[in-house]
């Protein structure tokens, strides 16, 4: 279990420039619900279903956007842990082909990457209990999801400021539907959850690639 910030190997000023910039995206947290709900929905409208078995469960008895703003009004984790939770959940998905976010996986995934985020981030935290009762989980089976998703994340917890900054201008460009159309048609990095496309797209500004 992690429960001091200086393992996430952010430099501290980069920490703290991250966190300074909670003034400015607060707006972040809607962005994150929606590309969350979007993904879910676009997987199981695939019926695909996740090898992680330990983060599958039944199905969620909220939606992914009210799961998310459950978790920014309880946990009171600054926004920036929304970007960087997303970050890691895109890094379990590169080490782990077959995990899909879906109606049955995203309350256990969602919330372990959040929390683990704010552990690192914020310099005030919500303890183990407290993140449980938000997701509606036991403080035990909480403590075996992190243990895994640490695991399963081969422990690469460190991101850049450039890293930030890129996946901020990715998830906030165009609108919400514009934003919902790219993750159903294979045009976001996020939607590599969905396994839509084969061939990458093209940043035309950063020419990079996003692999879906």
């Amino acid at each position: 279990m992690i429960d001091e910030h200086n393992g996430l190997g952010l430099l501290d000023d980069q920490r703290k420039a991250i966190l300074r910039d909670n003034a400015v995206q607060q707006d972040l947290v809607r962005v994150c619900a929606e590309i969350l709900e979007a993904t879910v929905n676009c997987n199981d409208a695939r019926r695909k279903s996740c090898h992680l078995k330990a983060f599958v469960g039944r199905t969620a008895p909220i939606s992914p956007a009210q799961y998310v703003n459950r978790i920014a009004k309880y946990s009171e984790c600054s926004p920036s842990c929304f970007v960087v939770a997303c970050i890691y959940l895109q890094r379990l998905k590169d080490r782990n082909p077959k995990t899909y976010l879906t109606s049955k996986t995203f309350q256990r995934m969602f919330v372990v990457s959040a929390m683990v985020a704010s552990k690192f981030l914020d310099d005030e935290c919500c303890l183990n209990r407290r993140w449980a009762e938000i997701a509606g989980i036991s403080t035990k089976e909480l403590y075996c999801l992190e243990v895994e998703f640490l695991f399963r994340v081969g422990f690469e917890l460190h991101v850049s400021r450039q890293e930030y900054d890129d996946y901020v201008v990715e998830v906030t460009l165009g609108s919400s539907s514009e934003r919902q159309e790219a993750i159903a048609g294979g045009l976001s990095r996020v939607c590599s959850y969905t396994d839509v496309s084969e061939a990458p797209f093209v940043d035309p500004v950063r020419e990079r690639e996003w692999f879906s």
